[in-house]
């Protein structure tokens, strides 16, 4: 099953989730603005990075597999924006997180760093968040190779979230020049892993279940 995009939102420390099936993943991305004590990941989201710190300016990133009960992203302490992109169709049964990395730096050209990719069979989709402290900027704008998602703006800080729109194999360190007043970013990439295709008569294995044949 492929990776497919399901829905977006943004706030200040918090946001509500758009609608989604139980088993969608969410990713997080909170940015601060001020400061590089980072964003507090909420209980009930696995964290991602919580070191992705810059001049002036901080950013944690968390996941979190949904369930029906959940319709908020929970409060992302200290945040100025985040920005939230729901998933469907990632790994089931181990982490649907794979490699990434994050970058940070106060002129124009923005960067989203490059992935080692955990599966390079070109199933995975890499997701881009960044946070900028001006407000004049044009980081909605998508790098290269994505798709812009979610953009949120305050009084002091704007967020973006980007992906690659479909399943890639590699993805290299990419830059774009941003218009408005250089300041101070992060940003980080996300591998999210897609559920592997079975063959006919391939053997299926979960941690919580005993083996089991896939039906020819």
């Amino acid at each position: 099953m492929a990776i497919s995009y399901v829905g977006q939102a943004v706030g200040t420390n918090s946001a509500t989730l758009p609608s989604f099936n139980s088993g969608d993943i969410a990713i997080v991305f909170a940015f601060r603005d001020g400061s590089t004590t980072n964003p507090t990941v909420p209980s009930g989201w696995t964290n991602i990075t919580n070191t992705a710190d810059g001049t002036s300016c901080s950013a944690s990133v968390g996941w979190r597999r949904l369930v029906d009960s959940v319709t908020t992203t929970g409060t992302w302490t200290n945040a100025s924006r985040v920005c939230v992109g729901v998933y469907r169709g990632c790994e089931p049964f181990i982490t649907p997180v794979g490699g990434g990395a994050n970058s940070a730096g106060t002129t124009s050209t923005t960067t989203l760093a490059a992935v080692t990719m955990t599966r390079s069979d070109g199933t995975s989709w890499v997701v881009g968040g960044i946070g900028h402290r001006s407000v004049d900027t044009d980081i909605e704008v998508a790098f290269t190779g994505m798709t812009n998602r979610a953009n949120g703006v305050d009084a002091t800080a704007e967020a973006s979230l980007h992906d690659t729109n479909g399943g890639v194999a590699s993805w290299s360190s990419t830059n774009r020049t941003i218009t408005g007043t250089a300041s101070g970013w992060v940003s980080r990439t996300v591998e999210l892993l897609a559920l592997p295709t079975q063959t006919p008569g391939e053997i299926i294995i979960c941690p919580m279940l005993p083996p089991m044949r896939k039906p020819l």
